[in-house]
């Protein structure tokens, strides 16, 4: 990778991560409290169990942990002072991590051609990935769902449009002031 100046471009790069980065872990958390499928990936999850995804250098993260209700809580870039992540999804430059959120190459395109640094342990950051991919599949139009993930789901427009409706229902929700979920 050739050094990078400080353009603006990259500042539009970074800033783009870190939103998706952002988006991701919110909505993620916001689906835990009502999907059946996320939940039950979750089950297999420890309590207090944080998992971090970053685009190294520093230059985007997202932190969430499995609550006693099993369902996710957002921390943040980084984990609580004092926590340490169980699992680190890293991305190892901000070029490859745009290749991924701008739904060019899929997780496991880039998981296979080395792009990423799993610390941890790997079958809890493959159980994190499934959850995330299977939000994806509501969160993202259907063409650009079709390139991040390896296999679309046969699933009704109807369906897929109750679900992001109520993912965006519970992120609002969460996202209040003064909220007691």
């Amino acid at each position: 990778m050739k050094k990078e100046t400080n353009t603006l471009k990259t500042k539009l790069r970074d800033g783009y991560l870190n939103t998706m980065l952002g988006v991701i872990a919110r909505t993620l958390c916001a689906m835990s409290k009502f999907d059946a499928t996320l939940q039950k990936e979750l089950e297999g999850v420890p309590e207090n169990f944080i998992l971090q995804m970053k685009v190294l250098p520093n230059v985007a993260s997202m932190s969430v942990q499995k609550n006693s209700k099993g369902q996710l809580d957002y921390l943040g870039k980084e984990p609580n002072k004092g926590q340490k992540a169980n699992v680190v999804i890293a991305i190892k430059h901000p070029e490859l991590a745009f290749l991924v959120f701008s739904f060019q190459e899929n997780n496991a395109q880039a998981f296979a051609r080395n792009r990423t640094i799993i610390e941890g342990d790997l079958s809890m950051a493959m159980r994190m990935i499934r959850c995330i991919s299977h939000l994806e599949v509501y969160i993202l139009p259907k063409a650009a769902a079709k390139k991040a993930l390896k296999r679309y789901p046969a699933i009704s427009f109807l369906e897929k449009t109750r679900t992001a409706a109520k993912i965006y229902g519970h992120l609002t929700l969460d996202l209040l002031p003064g909220k007691t979920t």
